[in-house]
């Protein structure tokens, strides 16, 4: 009894350490991102034009992840990792992975990958090379996909089975983020989809 005990406590402050400095990161970057929240969702308020778009790529995601489990039979180690955790977590863990995998993850995914990789980084510094917008946005896109894919590779296994390719559906974030003219909202509510 002890040792459950010990194991336990052991196991719910270290999903607790974990949780706690993924929360605050996200807490920190919307703070510093607020600004561009705000005028995202004003945006958002004022001009219904691109909404359609939501339902769409969410469509299309479905379509796009029934290709892929058709072609591809493993699954990442990423996400075996989250299965995992699920089911040997005690329920305290099972409620902290399920709110930094719905919640905070996404919000930081998109702040790192939309708004900082793709606009901050690519868009910027391709926009100074290459003249033509088209080609640096289909750039910006690509680079930032694969490199989201790469991110989630945990064992040598993901590469080799392809397993990683099973984040393909991401490009429509991307996509979405660009259509949008870089509102992260978008493909924030379509990740919540």
């Amino acid at each position: 009894m002890l040792d459950f005990l010990n194991s336990f406590f052991n196991e719910t402050n270290s999903t607790i350490i974990v949780f706690s400095l993924q929360f605050l990161s996200c807490v920190f970057a919307v703070i510093i991102l607020k600004s561009d929240f705000k005028r995202n969702i004003n945006e958002i308020i004022n001009n219904f034009k691109k909404v359609w778009l939501i339902p769409l790529f969410v469509v299309s995601d479905l379509l796009l992840q029934i290709v892929i489990q058709n072609f591809l039979s493993a699954s990442s180690t990423n996400q075996s990792g989250i299965e995992s955790g699920v089911r040997t977590s005690v329920p305290i863990g099972v409620v902290l992975i399920f709110f930094i995998s719905v919640f905070v993850g996404p919000i930081m995914e998109e702040i790192t990958f939309q708004y900082l990789i793709q606009k901050v980084i690519l868009k910027y510094n391709l926009n100074k090379i290459i003249k033509n917008k088209m080609i640096t946005s289909i750039l910006s896109i690509l680079v930032t996909t694969f490199l989201f894919m790469l991110i989630h590779v945990s064992e040598l296994k993901d590469i080799y089975d392809i397993s990683f390719l099973g984040y393909l559906g991401v490009i429509l974030y991307a996509i979405v983020y660009q259509i949008t003219d870089d509102n992260l909202i978008y493909p924030y509510i379509f990740v919540l989809i």
